[in-house]
């Protein structure tokens, strides 16, 4: 009976993994009319970079091949570079709109809605929201915006859930939203402002802003609507009754005493819905939150889309829409409008912006003007940034393998790899949670040479392992060479990288020394910067 519990476990495991996997969330299909809309939208788009690009004497970098243009796909939308697998089926289709059928199938892949969720749960949470407890599950967060996204659900209905949302993290994802901040009315305040506005009025908490119009009241009065969170129970609850009150050393600090602080909004009062005879003030919050005549909602998550897949937002960083100046006004007013006429539909904005011209630019500096070339790479170009350490450890479980790591791979199999890859990310460093990340260090390259899942995935004594199968299979050493550079790096290698290892794989005497040479060789890509981050 006791090894037959032992059994059970790690297939209970599993069985839940796979449960909350991407297979869980068929994405529901773009329509034609969402299509043709997303295409408009590119087209404006591209419209107005070439009016700044000319205005500016901008010339802008050559696009990228299909391959390259595949991978910075597969990072961007799956979180993972493609598979060989994928890469062939790539050069084996017609030629003729071969990046438009890229783009629907990286949207129709499951693996999209996940990677969306993450992204949009770093915004949601932050990087300092509370650990995971039994009270706070970010995890089921993840989940449940995984399926809004697959469902099509827009933004403005999402952020409604989050800050509405009442019961307990399990069976209400949407509340670990507020318990992530600790149902504390002053963090909910700050992260409700910069998460949905894109303003960071929680600079105001202490006085009034340095350099934008907010006020200590204005900041206050959006505290003061997460005033009746109930402090002491399993979940989220609102009380009937009760007020935000403050001392002095949280207040105004001329303020003798404790004082009460009544819910108001920092602009454009005429949009809350009235007040009186509500028990949830959070409605009224999320109700003037997402108003339509609120531009700064919409302005934020376009802005943040851009960002998201151009590496840098028109207004940088994205959360002082208040006081930074657009890099491009009219950009992202057509940003702005194509996500309001796409009802806020998140893979609707996406599918736009991958089908920019902008999307498709190589990131090598262009022209011989250094300063204007980097003007042109920092708001219009794909970025060069380090891969996200979770993305990483995927890569590399995905380049060390002759098939596609998707659902269609055994249950076990995928237990196996997401154990590994989540034990990669915590030794590999860094806050999987930020925003931003920050350049490479050198102890997270001093991982990548010398780390369990680089060694584990490169090894050359398993006779299933890809550094024996991929010579055997080859027709040729030739063929080989060009399998791995497509495995790890999406691009076959010049004839200058290819001369040294086709002289190894030719002088090994055996199928062993053959294993090998390509041990070396995957190893070798694996750990060059062109494969750690995305270009």
């Amino acid at each position: 009976m006791r090894r037959w519990t032992l059994l059970a476990l790690p297939l209970g495991l599993a069985i839940a993994l796979a449960a909350d996997g991407p297979a869980r969330y068929r994405p529901r299909p773009t329509t034609p009319a969402a299509r043709a809309e997303a295409a408009a939208l590119a087209a404006r788009l591209d419209a107005v970079l070439e009016r700044e690009w000319a205005a500016r004497g901008l010339t802008p970098s050559p696009e990228v091949d299909d391959l390259a243009f595949a991978r910075r796909l597969w990072l961007d939308l799956l979180g993972t570079v493609p598979s060989l697998e994928e890469l062939r089926a790539l050069e084996a289709a017609p030629a003729d709109g071969r990046r438009g059928r890229l783009i629907d199938q990286a949207l129709a892949d499951p693996r999209f809605a996940s990677t969306l969720a993450e992204q949009l749960a770093r915004v949601v949470v932050g990087a300092n929201a509370r650990p995971d407890d039994l009270l706070y599950r970010r995890r089921r967060l993840v989940d449940w915006l995984t399926q809004q996204v697959a469902a099509h659900r827009p933004w403005d209905a999402l952020v409604r859930d989050l800050l509405t949302a009442e019961g307990l993290s399990t069976d209400t994802p949407a509340v670990n939203f507020v318990l992530s901040q600790e149902r504390d009315p002053i963090k909910l305040a700050g992260r409700t402002a910069r998460a949905f506005l894109g303003v960071r009025i929680d600079c105001a908490q202490c006085h009034d802003h340095p350099y934008a119009a907010w006020k200590q009241a204005d900041f206050e009065g959006l505290a003061a609507f997460f005033a009746r969170l109930e402090p002491n129970t399993p979940g989220v609850r609102d009380a009937a009754a009760g007020e935000l009150e403050l001392d002095p050393l949280e207040g105004a600090m001329m303020t003798p005493g404790r004082r009460r602080v009544a819910p108001a909004v920092p602009f454009d009062p005429g949009a809350l819905p009235a007040l009186a005879g509500e028990r949830d003030r959070r409605r009224a919050l999320a109700a003037w939150v997402t108003h339509p005549g609120n531009a700064t909602f919409t302005r934020a998550i376009a802005n943040r889309a851009w960002a998201w897949l151009l590496g840098r937002g028109v207004v940088h960083p994205p959360d002082e829409l208040d006081v930074t100046d657009p890099w491009s006004p009219a950009l992202l007013d057509v940003l702005e409008a194509g996500a309001r006429e796409g009802g806020l539909d998140l893979e609707r904005l996406v599918r736009a912006i991958v089908s920019t011209r902008a999307y498709a630019l190589s990131s090598v500096l262009p022209g011989p003007d250094a300063d204007a070339a980097a003007q042109l790479l920092a708001h219009a170009t794909y970025p060069v940034e380090p891969l996200r350490p979770e993305t990483l450890g995927r890569a590399l479980y995905q380049a060390t393998s002759l098939w596609t790591w998707d659902a269609r791979r055994a249950l076990l199999l995928r237990f196996a790899r997401a154990g590994q890859v989540a034990d990669f990310t915590r030794r590999h460093g860094g806050d999987p949670d930020a925003e931003e990340l920050d350049e490479e260090t050198l102890l997270q390259r001093l991982h990548l040479l010398n780390g369990q899942l680089v060694h584990e995935r490169t090894k050359d004594d398993d006779v299933f392992a890809p550094t024996t199968r991929l010579p055997l299979l080859a027709p040729s050493d030739a063929a080989a060479l060009d399998a791995a550079f497509l495995m790890t790096l999406a691009r076959r290698p010049t004839p200058d990288e290819a001369a040294p290892w086709l002289a190894r794989l030719a002088g090994g005497r055996d199928a062993a020394a053959r294993a090998a040479v390509t041990s070396d060789l995957l190893w070798a890509l694996l750990n060059t910067t062109e494969f750690v981050t995305k270009h």
